[in-house]
């Protein structure tokens, strides 16, 4: 049966997946820094205006008489700086609605898993081998732990079978001389196998 559904989606189609989906993101992320640079240069350049026209509006209210050539100068200097503060803010308004638009992008091209993939994973998730192999690290991991707390662990805390699978599952390792097995009183301790089976 796992096989089956295993073969609604095949490695190829997955792989292909990923792919785009890797390309995509590397296009975000550089996006991303793109922007991020302009966004940095625009503010220095604000920045710059901002002490210019500090220093020219110091200037101004030391003058008195508006005829002299400096004066001006000076009036023009404003104006200008005016308008470059106008034309600034209005690219950085420009780079938000960017930014926006390609988050929006983002979300479009992120690919949604579908019913199927989701049941595969899960199934796959939830096999038998899966929670095998999941009681090994757990054995590996925590040497001298009892059934009870391995119970705990893969039946109770992350839910990948019910609790008769697990029985039977720690049956099999057994069984197959997967692990070592000490007593302790009424408890059983189970410890990795030194010695693999040949």
């Amino acid at each position: 049966m796992f096989g089956f559904l295993k073969s609604l989606v095949s490695k190829k189609e997955l792989s292909s997946l990923d792919q785009k989906l890797s390309s995509s993101f590397q296009g975000v992320k550089s996006d991303t820094s793109t922007l991020f640079e302009w966004v940095k240069y625009l503010n220095s350049r604000f920045q710059q205006q901002q002490i210019s026209l500090d220093q020219i509006n110091n200037k101004l209210s030391k003058i008195t008489v508006i005829d002299d050539k400096e004066t001006k100068e000076a009036i023009k200097n404003i104006s200008i700086l005016h308008q470059r503060l106008n034309e600034t803010i209005n690219y950085c308004h420009f780079l938000g609605q960017k930014t926006d638009q390609l988050l929006t992008k983002i979300d479009e091209k992120t690919p949604k898993q579908s019913f199927k993939q989701r049941l595969i994973k899960k199934i796959t998730r939830n096999s038998k081998d899966y929670v095998k192999t999941v009681i090994l690290n757990m054995i590996s991991k925590y040497e001298g732990v009892n059934s009870v707390k391995l119970r705990e662990i893969v039946v109770e805390e992350q839910g990948l079978c019910s609790k008769s699978s697990f029985y039977r599952t720690l049956s099999d390792l057994e069984r197959d001389r997967e692990v070592d097995i000490k007593h302790s009183g009424p408890d059983r301790l189970y410890f990795p196998r030194l010695i693999k089976k040949v």
